[in-house]
């Protein structure tokens, strides 16, 4: 019997305390967001304005009824630069503030050691609660001894016909491959609904 007693006690007590643990930080996940845009596309009607430069050359294109398929790789530099991973968690600072310009709150994931960092910082603007976010802005770095990039990725949202659609997207930056010209570029669509 006091064998029993023991044994219920131990169970007890280790199920209590670990229900006490804190969970783990999640922090914002850019690719499921990104899941949701392609997800809500499909069932909208919808225009898609391009504009491409890069090194000063321009080049505009629209685009209407892109598949998911074709949004994926569209989208693909947002998806690949989700920072809710494992081996992220616990190196992301999180900083939330008022947006001084407008009544959206503004979360800040800076890595505590950016000059390392893929992705050094990652700001989220949300009215009320972070799944209603109204833009999404980071910087991505890539380095190693034949090249280097920098962008920077951004993605507004709108609210349109009661829900929070995807209104625009850039990226602009630089690529430098060893020992040619560095060349820089700017990528923005802007959909028409």
């Amino acid at each position: 019997m006091r064998l029993l007693t023991g044994v219920v006690l131990i169970i007890l007590v280790s199920c209590s305390c670990r229900s006490e643990r804190k969970p783990v930080d999640i922090h914002f996940d850019l690719d499921e967001r990104v899941q949701i845009i392609i997800d809500q596309l499909d069932g909208y009607e919808y225009s898609l304005t391009k504009l491409a430069t890069m090194d000063g050359v321009e080049e505009s294109t629209s685009l209407t009824d892109l598949d998911s398929a074709r949004w994926a790789r569209e989208l693909e530099l947002f998806s690949s630069a989700n920072i809710n991973q494992p081996q992220f968690q616990g190196v992301y600072e999180i900083f939330d503030r008022p947006d001084e310009n407008s009544n959206l709150t503004v979360r800040r994931y800076e890595h505590i050691e950016p000059m390392d960092a893929n992705i050094p910082w990652m700001e989220v603007r949300y009215l009320n609660k972070l799944e209603n976010c109204k833009s999404v802005t980071l910087e991505y770095r890539e380095k190693n001894t034949g090249f280097s990039v920098f962008r920077i990725l951004s993605m507004n949202f709108e609210d349109i016909r009661g829900e929070n659609l995807l209104k625009d997207y850039s990226v602009k930056g630089y690529q430098k491959i060893f020992g040619q010209d560095t060349v820089k570029f700017f990528i923005q669509g802007e959909l028409s609904y």
